[in-house]
């Protein structure tokens, strides 16, 4: 098992897993435990999600292939897990996300913008209707 993304397939059947439970579990796509993208890696992300779902997966099996899959003690703090993780996290994959993050805030803030500017605008386009509807009240009665 060359790829994570086979290790976790591994992992998905030999724990008798349902592979409906542990999408939802994950928040992970369908296409993400598809056997024709097993050859395919795994994002940092997707892997993190994993192992905070299941803390009994070893990280260090998960990322590399080696040791056991299922962690000696169930009831290690994860801290160690993590520290694995880490040292197998590139910080240069870190700053696009960082990055993808901040353009989403900055996207964020301008539609809350465009949406405050289209509530006034309906609200000064509602104004204008009730003049109209009145100025048509008035043009009745006249008649």
């Amino acid at each position: 098992m060359d790829t994570s993304r086979k290790r976790i397939i591994y992992f998905i059947e030999n724990q008798r897993i349902k592979p409906s439970e542990f999408l939802k579990k994950t928040e992970l796509k369908k296409g993400f435990i598809d056997k024709s993208h097993q050859d395919s890696g795994a994002s940092d992300l997707f892997l993190s999600k994993i192992l905070e779902n299941y803390p009994e997966l070893s990280a260090e099996w998960l990322l590399t292939g080696k040791g056991k899959m299922i962690k000696e003690e169930k009831n290690e703090h994860l801290n160690s897990e993590k520290s694995t993780f880490k040292e197998h996290l590139n910080d240069n994959k870190l700053e696009p996300l960082k990055k993808d993050l901040e353009n989403a805030r900055t996207t964020l803030e301008n539609q809350k913008y465009i949406i405050d500017l289209q509530k006034d605008k309906i609200e000064n386009l509602n104004q204008e209707v009730q003049k109209l509807k009145s100025e048509i009240e008035l043009l009745k009665d006249k008649e």
